[in-house]
Parts: C-alpha cells; structure tokens; sequence
C-alpha cells in the first residue's frame, strides 16, 4: 500500500492545480508545498506523487517552455502555439 502525501511530507493533504488548458483532465497535476514541489499524473491521483526540489521544478518548466517556444521564449509576450 502506498503512503498518503499527507504521510510522506507531513503536511496535510496537498492542494492539487492543473492548467486551464487540460481539456480532459488528463493533465499532471502540481501541489507547491513549503520545501517541494510535487507532481502526480491526473489519471491516477492515487499513485505516489513526484517530489522535485524548486530548483529542480524551475528546470523542468524551463525545459517544458523550450519544448514548446524555443530557446526564445519570453514569458512577457508568449508567442507560442495557440496563443
């Protein structure tokens, strides 16, 4: 049996947010926590969520917006696909 997050991390249960733009609910899933930020996958919220350190999540979105925007991405004026 896995441990509930509020068993892990001591904290309560997590407050989990999605992007607006998950049509389906098929979406990860991120609770920001004092010390860690954690990811679970929407489609089975009961699995162990993903616990990255914030430095470790400011290199995950850097790479997810490079994916997406390019190298030039400019949180100022996103110029990305449907925006």
């Amino acid at each position: 049996m896995t441990a509930k997050h509020s068993d892990m991390y001591g904290k309560g249960e997590p407050s989990w947010r999605r992007s607006s733009r998950c049509p389906d609910g098929h979406c990860v899933e991120v609770s920001v926590q004092a010390d860690v930020v954690l990811l679970r996958d929407s489609k089975c919220p009961e699995r162990r969520a993903i616990p990255l350190a914030f430095a470790e999540w400011s290199v995950f979105m850097e790479r997810m917006r490079n994916a997406v925007w390019g190298d030039s991405f400019d949180l100022a004026t996103p110029t990305g696909p449907g925006l």
